[in-house]
């Protein structure tokens, strides 16, 4: 027996910063493909609740939740890259539980309409955890192109391979 449950997705409000904070905090406990600056994951209710309605009456950022029964369990963001503008940086995270149920491509798509849509970009940008399997093969899916490969960072750990990918924007 299934049962169904009703997916709600919208654009991230001051009201989803608890259950944002918390969905991502969970993130990063449930997988090592979670790139994020700590200082997102630091900061308090009332912080992102200001900068959630700032990303939401901009035209140039965009924080779109995936819930279910009030709680996000998914999440994809587009931001301008400060030294490429023209680019919009995607990031995207969904709780364990969820992987696999088609969510990710839902979510990219919003990303990718609201995108060709808004006119600000003329490509997405994206980086991915080299060994991360099942991301690459949804970008790919996507339309997103290999750029480049290279190590980065990470806090807590040594540098990790990554790669960048691209999509252009079809106007």
């Amino acid at each position: 027996m299934t049962s169904e449950v009703e997916l709600t997705l919208k654009e991230a409000d001051e009201k989803d910063a608890q259950g944002l904070l918390k969905m991502l905090n969970q993130a990063k406990q449930e997988t090592d493909y979670f790139i994020i600056d700590e200082r997102s994951l630091g900061m308090s209710k009332e912080v992102l609740a200001v900068e959630l309605t700032r990303i939401k009456e901009s035209t140039e950022y965009l924080l779109f939740l995936a819930l279910i029964n009030e709680q996000v369990i998914g999440v994809v963001s587009v931001a301008p890259k400060s030294e490429l503008p023209e680019q919009g940086e995607i990031g995207i995270s969904i709780l364990k539980e969820y992987w696999g149920m088609g969510l990710g491509t839902i979510l990219l798509e919003e990303a990718i309409i609201w995108a060709t849509e808004n006119e600000s970009f003329n490509t997405l940008v994206l980086d991915v955890l080299a060994d991360n399997q099942r991301a690459i093969h949804l970008y790919h899916k996507m339309g997103f192109q290999e750029e480049a490969r290279s190590n980065i960072e990470l806090i807590e750990q040594d540098k990790v391979p990554t790669i960048k990918m691209k999509r252009t924007i079809e106007a």
